[in-house]
């Protein structure tokens, strides 16, 4: 799952492993960069491409996170929850259970 950095300590203490949590020690500065101008759309292709790369079958973002609308377009992903705190978006194929990756 893709997830927004203030979204993390809430998936940790879920038991769902993160995307991004913070902890810039462990993912380094680079990745979070890249990380940040995906999800600002900043450039199209590297959400593409970071969607690709690690597999991505779910996305949890801000509401006003501009890489929802790039999603809302996307053949084969769709909004399966929206609220004033938060946007879940599927891959098509994927169940819930297997985008979350819930630790046993």
């Amino acid at each position: 799952m893709l997830n927004a950095y203030n979204f993390g300590g809430y998936l940790i203490a879920s038991g769902v492993k993160t995307f991004d949590d913070g902890r810039t020690e462990l993912y380094g500065e680079k990745f979070l960069l890249r990380l940040d101008r995906a999800l600002e759309l900043n450039n199209v292709g590297t959400l593409l491409r970071l969607l690709k790369q690690y597999h991505i079958d779910a996305t949890l973002l801000a509401p006003k996170a501009p890489a929802n609308s790039l999603l809302a377009r996307l053949k084969g992903w769709k909004r399966i929850y929206a609220d004033d705190v938060a946007v879940v978006y599927l891959k098509t194929g994927a169940t819930p259970g297997s985008a979350l990756d819930l630790k046993p």
